[in-house]
C-alpha cells in the first residue's frame, strides 16, 4: 500500500474515534436539559477513563503478536456501534456502561497504529510520521465541538451521535479491507537469523555453541526482566509521572472546558466549544514540531 494512503487511513481512522468518545462530552449541555444530570455524565466519563487505561495497556501487550490491522478494525468498528446504540437508546441509565464500552473499544485504537508506523516507515521518518499521527487527537479534539454545535443546530443530539457513529462503522469495514498485514520487526529478525543459521555448515567449534548459549541465556534474562527495568528506571519514573499531570491538565479541559466557560463565563455554547478548538489548535503545533525536533536529535546521535 502506498505510504500516503495508509497514513491517510491510520489518520483518519484516530481522529473519527476521537470524535466518537468526545462527542458526548460536547453534547453534555445539551443532554442536561433532556433528563441526564452531571452525575450521568460524569459517571460515564470516569468509567471511560478507567475502561480505556485497561484497554490501552492490554492492548499493547496483545499488538506484540496478534495483526495491528484486526485490532485496530475492530476498535473503530466497536465504537461506532457503540455510539449507534447510545442514540438510539437516547436514556441516561445505560450511559456510564456503554461509554465503559466504548473506552474499552477505543483504547484499542492507538497501539497497532504505533505498530504499523514502527514496521513500515524507517527509522529517519518515524518522528515526522509519528508527531502528525499524533496531531489525529488535536484534530479530533478541535473538531468535535465545531462538528457537534452544527449538528445540533439541524438535528437531534441522537442523530449527532448517530452520525458519527455511523462514521465510525464505514472506516472500520474499510480499515479492515485496505490495510496491509504487518509483521513485527522481532519475528523478522529471528526469521532472519534462523535462515542464516541453517544455511551454515555445521562446522561450529564446542566453544562457539558454548559462547552462543551464554548469550542466548543471558538475552532471555534481559527480556524477561525489561518490564521490571523500566519501571524501576528513575528516568521513565520521571517521565511517566510529567505525563501524568500534563495529560491530567489535557482530559480536564477537553472534557469540562466548555460547561466551565458556559456556567463560569456565561459564554454561549458556540463560543465555549471554540475556545476549546483554539486549545487542541495550540497541541496541533506543538505535536508536530516536535516530530521534526525529534528526528533532528536522533540523526545527529546516531552520527
Amino acid at each position: 500500500m502506498n505510504g500516503m494512503i495508509l497514513v491517510t487511513l491510520l489518520y483518519l481512522s484516530y481522529t473519527l474515534s476521537y470524535i466518537s468518545r468526545k462527542n458526548i462530552v460536547f453534547l453534555a449541555p445539551h443532554l442536561m436539559s433532556h433528563g441526564f444530570t452531571k452525575a450521568d455524565l460524569g459517571a460515564s466519563q470516569s468509567a471511560f477513563t478507567a475502561c480505556y487505561l485497561v484497554s490501552k495497556l492490554s492492548s499493547n501487550i496483545v499488538c506484540t503478536w496478534a495483526q495491528p490491522r484486526i485490532i485496530l478494525g475492530i476498535g473503530v468498528t466497536a465504537a461506532g456501534v457503540i455510539n449507534l446504540i447510545a442514540g438510539l437508546l437516547g436514556t441516561p441509565q445505560y450511559l456510564w456502561a456503554l461509554w465503559g464500552l466504548n473506552g474499552l473499544f477505543s483504547g484499542m485504537c492507538w497501539p497497532p497504529i504505533g505498530k504499523i508506523v514502527v514496521s513500515t516507515f524507517p527509522e529517519n521518518q518515524r518522528g515526522k510520521i509519528w508527531s502528525f499521527m499524533t496531531t489525529s487527537m488535536n484534530l479530533g479534539a478541535t473538531l468535535s465541538p465545531l462538528l457537534v454545535d452544527t449538528l445540533l443546530f439541524f438535528t437531534s443530539w441522537t442523530l449527532t451521535l448517530n452520525s458519527t457513529g455511523a462514521a465510525n462503522l464505514i472506516l472500520g469495514i474499510i480499515l479492515f479491507a485496505a490495510l496491509p498485514t504487518t509483521v513485527s520487526s522481532t519475528q523478522n529478525s529471528g526469521n532472519d537469523r534462523d535462515d542464516t543459521t541453517s544455511s551454515r555448515p555445521d562446522t561450529t567449534a564446542d566453544n562457539t555453541r558454548d559462547t552462543t548459549a551464554a548469550a542466548g541465556s543471558t538475552a532471555s534474562n534481559m527480556t524477561g526482566s525489561w518490564e521490571w527495568g523500566m519501571l524501576c528506571n528513575r528516568f521513565m519514573a520521571l517521565l511517566g509521572t510529567a505525563n501524568a499531570i500534563l495529560v491530567f491538565s489535557v482530559i480536564t479541559m477537553s472534557t469540562w472546558g466548555q460547561m466551565f466557560f458556559m456556567e463560569t463565563l456565561h459564554c454561549d455554547t458556540l463560543t465555549a466549544g471554540a475556545i476549546v478548538s483554539v486549545y487542541e489548535i495550540g497541541g496541533f503545533c506543538g505535536s508536530f514540531i516536535s516530530g521534526f525536533l525529534a528526528d533532528h536529535v536522533a540523526q545527529k546521535v546516531r552520527t
